[in-house]
């Protein structure tokens, strides 16, 4: 297996924001870009693959990448694919830090997506300042993540695998002894992995998963309440309102509400 490619990520300035938003693709299997003069930021949602300069990377739901300024990328989509991007600009300066282009963020992916997408609807120019202040978080986060790698207790490939099919699935019933067939573990195992990695059950981290997708799509889309309902795998409506009054506190209606009036 060929070694990860690495960059080098200068962060002793702050970015600057250029372009943030949440895309889908898939349309068309095959796309070129060159990230002419801007770094690139993405959060995946989708399985494709990826060449990079000629070397071939493979996405997954919950990997992001970064990639440095010249970039030739080719994306090879399977379908309907999602993913939230960032394109900003760092002052010229020496890099520090090195980092893998890509890095699977396992169950630190579901938060970094969502800080990330609520950085879309700071990309103006009254509110620059903030943008780059998440934006450059999340870059930090990025770091942090690397640097505490060694010490981290929570790579079992079979919890990785577990959430990852939950991430896939969230649109269709979900059971505990699914997943575990799934991760190719008892379903007692599954439930321990969880609890000391997560400190919470398998049942309550596919609710929240859940429920952090509904606030994706109530807040960037105009997808009426029902279909939501159904692209996370809840019955109806009442199921959805019940399910993010829980976890997120608010209604849904008063989730998109409060969106709107954040852009008046």
């Amino acid at each position: 297996m060929m070694p990860e490619p690495l960059i080098s990520l200068p962060l002793n300035a702050p970015p600057r924001l250029v372009t943030c938003a949440n895309a889908v693709h898939g349309q068309v299997p095959v796309e070129r870009y060159f990230t002419r003069g801007v770094w690139t930021l993405l959060a995946y949602h989708h399985h494709s693959e990826l060449m990079v300069n000629g070397r071939e990377q493979v996405i997954k739901p919950g990997r992001i990448s970064l990639f440095p300024p010249d970039s030739h990328l080719e994306f090879h989509y399977h379908g309907h694919s999602e993913h939230t991007y960032a394109n900003f600009i760092l002052p010229k300066q020496k890099a520090t830090l090195t980092i893998p282009m890509m890095t699977d963020l396992g169950v630190n992916f579901a938060e970094f997506s969502l800080r990330m997408s609520e950085m879309t609807r700071w990309s103006l120019p009254d509110r620059q300042l903030r943008a780059d202040a998440r934006l450059a978080d999340l870059l930090w986060q990025v770091v942090d993540f690397h640097r505490a790698l060694p010490s981290r207790s929570f790579r079992h490939p079979a919890a990785e695998a577990a959430i990852e099919f939950i991430e896939e699935h969230l649109a269709e019933p979900l059971t505990v002894s699914a997943i575990a067939r799934r991760a190719g573990i008892s379903h007692n195992h599954l439930i321990r992995l969880f609890r000391g990695a997560l400190g919470k059950t398998v049942v309550a981290y596919v609710r929240s998963r859940r429920a952090l997708r509904a606030r994706h799509l109530l807040e960037h889309t105009t997808l009426p309440m029902k279909s939501i309902a159904c692209s996370i795998g809840v019955a109806d409506g009442h199921s959805l309102n019940k399910l993010v009054r829980r976890e997120l506190g608010l209604a849904p209606s008063l989730v998109r509400r409060r969106l709107a009036q954040a852009r008046s």
